[in-house]
């Protein structure tokens, strides 16, 4: 993890050109006047020295550096795409020398550098439906739990969503909110997710059913699969509703496929067969639930992902909460970590569909899971490391101080008004 005694900066940089890597103590009794510096060692992710020979058993080459008032500079030639080591020698104690501290930078290609990791929850319930909480509360522990955005997606409802935005936009934050819902056309098992749409997809098939039941018969035409009409009724109301989360420019989710209520699971294995086959979706939630008890299902999800990667079927995926209570224990334990342009909705949504998303689980106490495309998955953990705990630690108390204000405490408006734009300044200061 990243030491809470030094600021190491920036993190990410960019290959193929030698980058200024600064190293500040944060604090008097780390200062290089009382530790002096007498060397700095480096080392790549990969094991090579920079010549191109592989380096022998905890060896770390020497590099050059120099101080620039109270801050170390290391200049280094980042080459490949990778995490790098640094790490500071002074003199120990008994005169040999002493680790003053192990720095971590990662190298990257201008096409991942130019983007910008941000985590995110777009299953979340309120008292709306089967939830407990407000919507203005919900918005208030997403930001407290280090998420940089959020849709709320009651069941059957839009509107909800638009209450969390209303408040998110009437309060000084840098959380953004964007609307949602969860849908349940007539007849179909499959739960949907219809993340940052214009309009309420489950009032199309409230105002106007009739309309809808001709789709979804017309679609079942062009489902071969060997289903009784029942089930290739459902396919086809599934993908009824992916197509119209699309319309209004939303991203669809297939939600926890292997969800198993009352010992069985809820959608059947022959409709999430003919759904994963033909993958009208935009996004396949792998890693949810709002108990342990649905982990086993998470596993099914990540297992039948892989499988059909690996089968040449690949597909983007998602980390969400599914909570019905943010304040019980699985609530910021699972989110989507997306690599984007901005935190704004077009770019999050064009992230997701092009597979720059990875589903994160981070069950307290235990290391954390990364679901998706390797190359990001080991980017991934590098910034688990070293910057989202700095990351959590800014939004964690800024949703503290939006729950004050929304139990009644105008101070904490000012305050807020004091911690707006912290977030983005620590995306500017850590990637180059």
């Amino acid at each position: 993890m990243k030491s809470p005694f030094f600021d190491v900066y920036p993190l990410c940089v960019p290959v193929h050109e030698i980058s200024e890597i600064r190293i500040r103590p944060r604090f008097a009794h780390t200062s290089f006047l009382r530790h002096p510096v007498r060397e700095v060692q480096s080392i790549r992710v990969d094991g090579y020295r920079t010549d191109g020979t592989y380096a022998d058993w905890a060896e770390f080459e020497t590099a050059p550096f120099r101080m620039d008032g109270e801050e170390l500079v290391i200049a280094y030639p980042f080459s490949d795409e990778m995490e790098y080591a640094f790490r500071l020698l002074g003199d120990g104690a008994d005169g040999k020398p002493e680790i003053l501290l192990t720095a971590h930078v990662y190298a990257l290609e201008p096409d991942l550098l130019r983007l910008r990791p941000y985590k995110g929850d777009f299953h979340i319930h309120s008292f709306q439906s089967d939830g407990l909480e407000a919507p203005s509360y919900v918005a208030c522990c997403a930001r407290r739990a280090g998420f940089d955005f959020m849709a709320l997606t009651d069941h059957r409802q839009y509107e909800p969503s638009r209450e969390a935005m209303d408040f998110v936009a009437s309060v000084p934050t840098d959380l953004r909110c964007y609307p949602g819902e969860e849908v349940h056309p007539p007849e179909c098992r499959p739960h949907i997710i219809n993340f940052g749409g214009a309009f309420s997809v489950n009032d199309e098939y409230r105002h106007d059913e009739a309309a809808y039941r001709r789709e979804v018969a017309e679609r079942m035409k062009n489902i071969q699969d060997e289903l009784p009409p029942e089930l290739k009724f459902q396919v086809a109301a599934s993908e009824w509703a992916f197509d119209r989360v699309r319309a209004g420019g939303g991203v669809a989710m297939y939600c926890h496929p292997y969800w198993k209520p009352h010992e069985r699971t809820d959608v059947p294995n022959s409709v999430n067969e003919c759904l994963l086959k033909r993958r009208k979706f935009d996004v396949l939630e792998v890693i949810g639930g709002y108990a342990r008890i649905n982990m086993e299902g998470n596993a099914l999800a990540i297992a039948r992902y892989q499988q059909e990667r690996a089968a040449g079927n690949p597909m983007p995926v998602a980390g969400v909460s599914d909570s019905h209570c943010c304040d019980a224990e699985p609530f910021g334990w699972y989110c989507t970590l997306v690599f984007a342009e901005s935190v704004d909705f077009p770019d999050l949504a064009a992230a997701i569909r092009n597979d720059q998303a990875l589903a994160v689980e981070a069950v307290e106490g235990e290391f954390p899971r990364l679901i998706g495309n390797f190359r990001l998955v080991r980017y991934g953990y590098f910034l688990l490391r070293e910057f989202f705990p700095l990351h959590q630690r800014l939004c964690r108390e800024e949703g503290v101080t939006m729950l004050d204000l929304l139990a009644g405490d105008e101070s904490a408006r000012n305050r807020l008004n004091a911690m707006q734009g912290r977030v983005p300044r620590l995306y500017d200061h850590y990637w180059r």
